[in-house]
């Protein structure tokens, strides 16, 4: 399917489809899948300049927590925050709310329940975000 969508050029649906893949993975608990499929959807909207990028960004927080990475994971979830505020989008879709809920709990026993004040203090942008958590 994938790669059906990617020879036709359906960018946008591609994009969807590989959202919905890189959650569904992480969900799964399949880190090493889900991050080919993180580095596919990044190069994905760095070359197309998608605005819908933010709809990756709690998994790639997800991603960051199950690999222990906690303050970096704090920082995406804070973008992912800011970013769906940004584009008007707070409501999710039930598998975003699930990987939310999970970072929010991971996070808060990982850090404390205070650490959102701590990673406002650098933001960062969608790209950026998902690049430190694909470390790319």
């Amino acid at each position: 399917l994938i790669s059906s969508l990617r020879h036709i050029g359906r960018r946008e649906t591609l994009f969807e489809v590989l959202v919905l893949a890189l959650s569904a993975l992480l969900i799964a608990g399949e880190l090493d899948e889900a991050r080919a499929m993180g580095a596919e959807l990044h190069e994905l909207a760095r070359k197309s300049e998608m605005d819908k990028l933010y709809l990756a960004l709690d998994a790639m927080a997800l991603l960051s927590c199950r690999e222990g990475r906690y303050t970096e994971a704090a920082r995406i979830a804070r973008c992912a925050e800011d970013a769906r505020g940004a584009h008007g989008q707070v409501r999710r879709r039930p598998a975003e709310e699930h990987m939310r809920t999970a970072v929010r709990s991971i996070l808060d026993e990982r850090l404390g329940p205070r650490w959102e004040s701590g990673a406002s203090a650098e933001p960062l942008e969608e790209l950026s975000a998902c690049s430190l958590a694909l470390r790319i």
